[in-house]
């Protein structure tokens, strides 16, 4: 063997050598970091299935209470409306009454205030004040004063 023969060899062999330690060191180096590389997200996965299972439940809670909103509005207005409709008549006979009651009252406030002026006006033609009824013995009797009374309203007329 000469030394040409040798050197090749060796060198062969080292290059071999080397091209195994290469890929055990690779390998060894990514295991090691592999071990960083591994996370764990079971915390932070957990909390978002729990949001998500929380928001699930409220959608289906949203859903159970509108459905029951429908249901109600469909009942009401399938049983209700008709009962309306039938009574809008005794409702305009209704407001009708409570209009007529309110013109009565009306009157009968204008009345009372004509009553009221028709009686302060007889008190100062009597002058039935406190000293005249003193010294009311001094004076000459009176003539009777002619009381009219106004027309007062009558009930009868408008409800009967």
């Amino acid at each position: 063997m000469t030394n040409d023969e040798i050197t090749t060899e060796v060198t062969e062999d080292v290059l071999e050598a080397s091209v195994v330690d290469e890929d055990g060191l690779a390998e060894e180096l990514s295991k090691g970091y592999a071990g960083y590389m591994i996370a764990d997200n079971s915390g932070p996965l957990a909390l978002l299935e729990d949001e998500i299972e929380n928001l699930l439940k409220q959608m289906d809670e949203f859903y159970t209470t509108l459905h029951g909103v429908q249901d109600t509005n469909t009942e009401v207005l399938s049983t209700m409306l008709p009962f309306f409709l039938q009574n809008v008549n005794k409702l305009q006979t209704l407001y009708t009454q409570i209009d007529t009651l309110s013109s009565a009252v009306s009157k009968v406030s204008h009345n009372m205030a004509q009553l009221e002026s028709a009686a302060d006006q007889i008190e100062r033609q009597i002058d039935s004040g406190p000293i005249r009824k003193v010294f009311g013995f001094f004076s000459k009797p009176e003539e009777p004063v002619e009381v009219v009374i106004p027309e007062v309203y009558k009930t009868g007329e408008e409800f009967c």
